[in-house]
């Protein structure tokens, strides 16, 4: 079987929506693809091209065609994602205020790496 191409690509948001907006990212996939999406904050994901399937424990299968605008609330468990070839565009948000504070988060220096999943638990209070 040959191998897919993935290109996945990170960006900074603007300085005011840093405590609010984890990153931007784009997905472009050359082939088919399946894999595990570990258990993430909500998203906004455009869908511009292809499908999305998403396949959760208890056995629901969601699957979305382009175009499509997709949201998502936290989820807390891994769900496995297959999609053919395509491409979506997506942001990532931090928790509302009360879970984790925008305010104690350490400001983000620009990098091409997303901001590590352990500063998106920032207990309220603890900066």
């Amino acid at each position: 079987m040959p191998e897919t191409g993935v290109s996945f690509r990170y960006f900074l948001p603007a300085p005011a929506l840093r405590g609010m907006i984890t990153s931007y990212y784009t997905l472009e996939v050359d082939g088919p693809l399946e894999e595990l999406l570990f258990p993430e904050w909500a998203n906004i994901r455009l869908l511009l091209e292809g499908q999305w399937t998403q396949s959760f424990g208890d056995g629901r299968v969601i699957t979305h065609k382009a175009p499509a605008a997709l949201m998502s609330g936290v989820i807390s468990r891994t769900a496995r994602v297959s999609a053919p070839p395509g491409r979506l565009v997506a942001s990532g948000s931090y928790p509302p205020a009360g879970r984790s504070s925008p305010r104690c988060r350490p400001a983000t220096t620009p990098t091409t790496s997303p901001p590590s999943r352990s500063s998106w638990a920032t207990p309220p209070g603890s900066c």
